[in-house]
């Protein structure tokens, strides 16, 4: 696959925990030509929407989605043009909307795993759509895609799909695309597919990174930046290891060995995608932009370990 001029940056959940991080993740974003970002449901969000899914009584998930939904209009408080803010509340509060009266009208004691979907889902929908009216609060043109509406085909596993490459080959790119070429960032949802049956599927847990690999790999992206909360991969963990170092460069190979081996840093999936487009990933720290983190490549490396 021919290499564009795209770069793919993903910003999982744990960065962006208040208006200020999306503030933050906005101008890393306006720092980017050409860019495709990708967001997890905002911190704790899934979690919440688990909670409501686990619920017997309509009652008691409407309770719960309370919080929910008052979480999801504070985060739009860093929004400052009044005329953005006015557009940008409306359409969460509709999107919010559309969740309670889909669980207002369920009285079933158990969701299905199809409604479980729906329900798990609407965090990274709500997520992506915030993110896209923050960078437009900023001056730029933006746009909320859903990966299930893009074309990330799965089969009808709803809860834990396998994702359809071949098929999601021929259908996701052209549409981020026209809208890249009308000069729109596209902020895509993570998490979320379309089953071969038409209904939303979801990857897994933390599939995010997965799907801004997927995406990535279709879009035949010049690199793949994974905003995080860790400097990125460490000798050794450095929560039990005080003197464990930050690797700047690694091979797939070497990244793959660490994550098979513990390391939570990426899925093993998502060096597999890059392995198979020969993209290299980047792991960014999230609170230090400027920081190195570290870079992942095709090339045959020793890791090389930052001692400064």
């Amino acid at each position: 696959m021919n290499k564009s001029d795209i770069t793919v940056m993903k910003f999982g959940g744990s960065c962006l925990k208040n208006p200020d991080d999306i503030i933050k993740a906005t101008r890393i974003i306006a720092s980017h030509q050409r860019s495709v970002v990708i967001v997890s449901a905002f911190n704790g969000i899934t979690d919440e929407l688990l909670i409501i899914c686990g619920q017997k009584t309509r009652d008691e998930r409407l309770r719960i989605f309370k919080k929910v939904s008052n979480f999801h209009l504070k985060m739009l408080e860093g929004i400052t043009n009044e005329d953005t803010y006015r557009s940008a509340a409306e359409e969460i509060m509709q999107r919010l909307r559309e969740l309670e009266s889909m669980l207002a009208s369920n009285h079933k004691e158990t969701l299905d795993a199809c409604e479980i979907a729906e329900v798990l889902s609407s965090g990274e929908r709500l997520s992506a759509t915030i993110v896209r009216w923050y960078l437009v609060n900023e001056g730029l043109n933006s746009i909320a895609l859903e990966t299930d509406s893009l074309g990330i085909i799965t089969d009808d596993n709803y809860l834990n799909a396998e994702v359809d490459i071949s098929a999601t080959i021929l259908e996701a790119p052209k549409k981020v695309l026209d809208h890249m070429n009308k000069d729109f960032i596209p902020v895509v949802t993570g998490f979320i597919g379309r089953s071969r049956s038409g209904k939303t599927s979801l990857l897994g847990r933390n599939s995010g990174d997965y799907s801004a690999a997927i995406v990535s790999h279709t879009l035949g992206a010049k690199e793949l930046i994974f905003w995080k909360d860790v400097p990125g991969f460490m000798t050794a963990d450095p929560k039990v290891h005080v003197d464990s170092k930050l690797i700047e460069t690694m091979s797939y190979e070497q990244a793959m060995n660490y994550s098979r081996g513990g390391s939570k840093v990426l899925h093993p999936k998502v060096i597999g995608i890059a392995m198979t487009s020969g993209m290299p990933i980047h792991i960014k720290n999230f609170n230090e932009p400027g920081a190195n983190g570290t870079t992942i490549t095709c090339n045959n490396i020793m890791p090389n370990e930052n001692t400064s």
